[in-house]
């Protein structure tokens, strides 16, 4: 990429046709990596008005998003060569759980608000305990 030295990402959002997408992506050079975006709120919760609906709606990232965004990545994984960057990190073993669906790198997202020590924390743990893998 001649504008930035950075690793470019592109960020896929579950309420288009992600596979297609990427698939489409395959062939541009310059995106290093998939990233997942937030899930749309009446994705997650059809029933439920957002409180941010003046806003758009907002999006739903963590816990909740995880049968979201970790089928997101086992279906990225198996569809494209491009890595795919897990997201929704929240506790320790979800960066195995993510690994095991096919990410090549994990993301920590909303757990910074809550706990802002965790990424920190689970980074060295993985570190100590893998010591030949590159990730998170």
């Amino acid at each position: 990429n001649k504008a930035t030295s950075f690793p470019l990402l592109a960020k896929l959002s579950y309420a288009h046709d992600y596979i297609e997408v990427a698939r489409g992506l395959e062939g541009i050079k310059g995106i290093d990596a998939l990233s997942i975006n937030s899930i749309p709120w009446g994705v997650v919760y059809p029933d439920k008005k957002s409180p941010l609906v003046k806003y758009g709606g907002g999006g739903v990232s963590g816990k909740v998003a995880h049968p979201f965004t970790w089928k997101m990545v086992r279906e990225l994984s198996k569809a494209v060569k491009k890595p795919i960057i897990g997201p929704s990190v929240w506790d320790y073993e979800d960066i195995r759980k993510i690994f095991d669906r096919g990410a090549k790198a994990v993301s920590f997202g909303s757990v910074f608000v809550r706990y802002p020590w965790r990424p920190t924390t689970f980074v060295k743990r993985w570190q100590h305990e893998n010591p030949k893998s590159r990730a998170p």
